[in-house]
């Protein structure tokens, strides 16, 4: 059950770049039973592949620890991307994903962005049932993949 809880967020840095990375990669060794590095090159330097050029990569803190991740992908004057939505595992279930994507879904209003788009594997049915849930629906979709909009 989600419940409120106090979190802060800050904009990745150098600093905490690499611990964001970990909490991303841990995730996805969850999902995918292994982890291979080749297919995850924008983790290596995150405030280069994002930050510096304009994105927005949100880190998210629970009493001082870092316990997820978040990025808006500039696509154009009216569309972004959500990217890189991850929670460390002990800490899901208390409404910190919820958070992060209102915090990315404001940060995309307040760019005077239209619409935002994602995909997450079909697979991942809580993941698909979360986005749902917030106001995200299915487009399209293709063997391993749902693409989902939602109009801001």
């Amino acid at each position: 059950m989600e419940q409120s809880i106090s979190l802060q967020f800050e904009e990745v840095t150098i600093d905490s770049q690499e611990e964001a990375k970990e909490i991303i990669l841990e995730g996805l060794g969850e999902r995918f039973g292994y982890i291979d590095y080749s297919l995850n090159p924008d983790l290596d330097q995150i405030v280069r592949t994002y930050s510096a050029n304009g994105d927005c990569f949100l880190t998210v803190y629970m009493k001082g620890e870092m316990v997820g991740t978040g990025a808006l992908i500039i696509e154009s004057d009216q569309v972004g991307r959500i990217a890189r939505m991850s929670v460390k595992k002990e800490f899901r279930g208390k409404g910190i994903a919820s958070q992060m994507l209102e915090r990315l879904i404001n940060t995309a209003k307040q760019r005077e962005i239209e619409e935002l788009v994602l995909e997450t594997n079909l697979e991942w049915v809580d993941a698909v049932r979360f986005y749902q849930k917030h106001g995200f629906k299915e487009y399209e979709r293709d063997v391993t993949q749902i693409h989902m909009n939602r109009k801001i």
